[in-house]
């Protein structure tokens, strides 16, 4: 079986195995328990008559009384492919796009399918193990006719009468996003074609930062069952959202309890800011304030990745969301200051929240509290 190593540069690990391994075995053991030796990864290609296997191997050196040294490999990725039937085996059921990027690369040089290797990489983790076959196999030829593939291939887009170039574009201008995440926003629009001009125009208007600023909306109409026009005004869509969000708390009113979110210590106030603590209070100040903070942001406050505060200040009462900023610091940010119906706030209090904020003794009560009772990551929610 010839057997080709993928990697390109040889590790250093490997060569100063290699060099231990060539010396007499005293040596070996005094290099090994030294702490000389460490693991590497290494992906190979081995091909038989019948088969090509692609491989990523964990290369970790090992010790034997008797031997000395020696390699043990453990594989965390790999295919194996049936020159005869011409079925490719994915090892443990992951998908390649995502973690075999050299072993992919390598493959779609075998088969000559070079041009996978160009597209954007939104395209190339869209595509699923299933139309990497096909692509492979020279069944898909071409990036237009991948993205077709993925939408017929999706449960939640198929069917839908979705522009390919409209989707291209997005893929172009949307550097590493995948097609599955417009799944969401597509399946409660009136237009889905409008609705991807949507999220094309935001990123644009962002310069690179994907501004979800009907997300809010998105969810409402998931769990009503309606549909959202993405050429709604923005009034329009203030006004709906209004709308769906009594109509949500109608029906949640009867079943919300007061659970208590049992935060660490108690935060250093200033007088105008009162923390809300429990479901209840959470739910009575969205229906005060006429807002969704507790129709969307009741999960994310509960698993303690959001926090709510209630502002007043003489005849000023506002709603205050603050949120963990994902910035090299992992300071903690206000995501949101709104007053009654959503309208926004003078700069003023704005500052003086955010003054607050950037005290070392508020952001280490954040710190402590935050996912204080939970390990999973919220999902990525903007407010409008």
């Amino acid at each position: 079986m010839q057997v080709t190593n993928i990697t390109g540069i040889v590790p250093v690990q490997k060569t100063t195995y290699e060099n231990i391994k060539n010396q007499p075995i005293d040596k070996q053991r005094f290099q090994y328990f030294k702490g000389s030796l460490y693991v590497w990864t290494e992906d190979t290609r081995a091909e038989s008559d019948t088969h090509i296997y692609w491989a990523s191997n964990h290369c970790k050196p090992k010790w034997n009384n008797k031997t000395g040294l020696y390699l043990k490999r453990d594989s965390t990725f790999g295919c194996t492919y049936e020159k005869a039937t011409k079925k490719f085996k994915w090892w443990f059921g992951k998908q390649a796009t995502t973690i075999g990027s050299l072993i992919l690369s390598d493959m779609c040089n075998y088969f000559r399918v070079e041009w996978f290797n160009s597209i954007p990489v939104g395209l190339q983790n869209s595509t699923t193990n299933t139309n990497m076959n096909k692509v492979l196999l020279g069944k898909i030829t071409n990036p237009r006719d991948l993205i077709k593939a993925i939408i017929k291939t999706n449960p939640t887009m198929r069917g839908m009468n979705i522009s390919t170039e409209l989707v291209w574009d997005y893929l172009n201008k949307n550097q590493g996003y995948r097609i599955q995440s417009l799944a969401d926003t597509l399946s409660v629009a009136k237009d889905p074609n409008h609705a991807i001009e949507y999220v094309i125009s935001k990123y644009v208007i962002s310069n690179g930062a994907t501004v979800w600023d009907m997300q809010d909306l998105i969810k409402q109409a998931q769990m009503l069952g309606r549909k959202v026009d993405f050429k709604w005004s923005t009034n329009r869509v203030k006004e709906v959202h209004q709308d769906w969000t009594r109509e949500i708390m109608d029906i949640e009113q009867e079943t919300v309890e007061s659970i208590d979110y049992h935060y660490i210590n108690e935060l250093p106030h200033n007088g105008h800011l009162e923390l809300i603590t429990n479901s209840k209070d959470l739910y009575v100040e969205g229906r005060m304030m006429s807002h969704c903070v507790y129709t969307n942001y009741n999960t994310q406050v509960a698993d303690k990745s959001y926090f709510v505060l209630k502002f007043t200040d003489r005849e000023v009462r506002a709603t205050v969301g603050i949120s963990k900023t994902w910035m090299d610091d992992d300071s903690f940010i206000i995501n949101q200051m709104y007053s009654k119906h959503n309208k926004s706030v003078d700069q003023c209090y704005h500052d003086y929240v955010e003054d607050w904020l950037k005290k070392p003794e508020v952001q280490q009560w954040f710190k402590d509290n935050y996912k204080s009772n939970q390990l999973a990551e919220p999902s990525e929610m903007i407010l409008i």
